[in-house]
C-alpha cells in the first residue's frame, strides 16, 4: 500500500499506525481531562480567595460573580488560542484510517471480491443447512471461548507483540 507521501507499507502496518494514532488521541483526551480538572480546582480556589469574608453576603456573591465571569472569559480566550494553534480536526485520524481501508478495498479486483462473497454465502448456506440454530449457537459460543483462551496464552501474546513491534 502506498500513501499520499509515496511511502509503501503493508495493510497491517497501516492498521497498526491507525491504532497507534487512536491510542495517542485517547491518551491526549485523558491528559486534557486531568488538566481541566486541575484548572477547575485552581479556579475554585482563586474565586474563593477573591471574596472578602468580612463583606455582606450579597457583596460576596457579586465579588464571586465578577471573578467567575473574568475567569470564564480568560478560559474561553485560552481555549480559542489553543484550538487555532492546533488547527487539527478531532476526527481526522479516524477519517484517514477509513480512507486507507477504502483504498485497500479498491485495490482488490472485482472478480476476487465476487468470488470471496460467493464463497462466504455458500459456506453460510452449508452451515445453516447442516446445523440447527441451537447447535449453531452452541458451536459459536464454544468457538469464541477457544479463541479467547488462545488469545490469553503467553505464546500468543508474545507473537502479537513481536508482530506489532516488527521483531
Amino acid at each position: 500500500m502506498t500513501d499520499t507521501e509515496g511511502n509503501t507499507r503493508t495493510a497491517g502496518q497501516a492498521y497498526n499506525e491507525a491504532q497507534q494514532a487512536k491510542e495517542e488521541a485517547m491518551n491526549k483526551k485523558e491528559e486534557l481531562k486531568a488538566q481541566a480538572k486541575d484548572q477547575a480546582q485552581s479556579h475554585a480556589q482563586d474565586l474563593d480567595a477573591s471574596r472578602n469574608p468580612n463583606a455582606s453576603l450579597s457583596e460576596q456573591k457579586d465579588q464571586l460573580a465578577g471573578a467567575a465571569s473574568q475567569k470564564a472569559d480568560q478560559a474561553s480566550s485560552e481555549a480559542d488560542r489553543e484550538a487555532n494553534r492546533r488547527g487539527v480536526d478531532q476526527g481526522d485520524a479516524e477519517n484517514q484510517a477509513r480512507a486507507k481501508a477504502n483504498q485497500l478495498k479498491e485495490k482488490i479486483p472485482e472478480k476476487h471480491r465476487a468470488a470471496a462473497s460467493d464463497a462466504i454465502n455458500t459456506s453460510k448456506d452449508i452451515v445453516q443447512d447442516a446445523f440447527p440454530e441451537e447447535r449453531r449457537n452452541q458451536f459459536i459460543y464454544r468457538l469464541k471461548k477457544v479463541v479467547v483462551e488462545c488469545q490469553e496464552h503467553k505464546d500468543y501474546m508474545e507473537a502479537v507483540s513481536c508482530y506489532d513491534n516488527t521483531c
